[in-house]
């Protein structure tokens, strides 16, 4: 018994001399450059992105195309410089070659973002690309110039045969204030897409026109979605409160009355509570 619970000492010496304390020490070790790592981390600016998108890898330069659409779409971004913006030209050049089209999907995002006036012309050649992204993106960026030359050359995007750019005109010319008197989103009304009638009826709305009343009034019932497969319930209220904000630009009697229902028998409160505030000016105003 002796010998046996001597044996049994020195496998527990072995097992915790070559396998217990060198995991130990691996283990203090990785805590320790962990907790390093996060002390000097310093996050990437946009010049460290766009050297990534000209140097980088196949998938780190789209990923760093992206991060720095992102970073300069915070609205607490510093203005960038005239050398970035030469820079960022330059590496947009480098891109066109790029196999991977989301890289230029994502430039051309950025570069609206800056507002620099120097990427109209880039952005607008990009609007002839085959590739439906590319050309969504160029949109995009392009509705950030709002003045009637670039709204003009949006409005012509209305007859796209992708669905996806027609959305994407639906939503720009809604952010322009350029592109109130611009006559595609009445077109874009009857557009065989749901996604870009609904666009069209929103940004009809924001520039005060309630001619899209009945695309709003099906976005503001609910049992409307059930026609569609694949929306789920997030993206159904996320729909309505698009709708909410959008009809509370409007004096309209007959949206009113939708959202009057919404903001007293909606299963969602904070859909019930945006529907009242909505509502609480034209109520006044009724009233008067």
């Amino acid at each position: 018994m002796a010998v046996e619970a001597k044996e049994k000492s020195s496998v527990r010496v072995i097992i915790h001399s070559f396998f217990v304390v060198p995991f130990l020490v691996a283990a203090l070790g990785v805590l320790l450059f962990f907790i390093w790592s996060l002390l000097t981390y310093e996050p990437k600016g946009p010049e460290e992105f766009l050297a990534d998108v000209k140097m980088g890898g196949a998938t780190k330069r789209w990923q760093s195309a992206y991060e720095l659409s992102k970073q300069l779409a915070d609205p607490d971004a510093e203005p960038v410089s005239d050398r970035f913006v030469a820079e960022m030209a330059s590496t947009y050049e480098y891109a066109v070659n790029d196999p991977n089209p989301r890289v230029r999907q994502y430039l051309l995002r950025a570069m609206g973002q800056t507002g620099h006036s120097s990427f109209v012309a880039t952005i607008s050649n990009a609007l002839n690309e085959t590739d439906e992204n590319v050309v969504a993106d160029a949109v995009y960026a392009l509705s950030f110039y709002d003045n009637s030359d670039n709204s003009r050359v949006i409005d012509q995007m209305a007859s796209h045969a992708s669905p996806l750019v027609r959305n994407r005109t639906a939503i720009a010319l809604g952010e322009m204030q350029s592109a109130k008197d611009e006559n595609s989103l009445q077109s874009l009304l009857s557009d065989s897409e749901p996604n870009v009638r609904w666009n069209a009826a929103v940004s009809l709305a924001k520039h005060g026109d309630a001619s899209g009343r009945h695309e709003l009034l099906n976005l503001l019932d609910r049992s409307y979605f059930s026609r569609f497969e694949g929306i789920d319930r997030y993206e159904k209220e996320q729909a309505m409160m698009v709708a909410v904000k959008a009809a509370s630009l409007l004096n309209d009697h007959e949206v009113n009355q939708a959202l009057r229902r919404l903001s007293e028998e909606d299963e969602n409160l904070k859909l019930r509570d945006m529907a009242r505030r909505a509502l609480s000016p034209k109520e006044r105003f009724d009233a008067s």
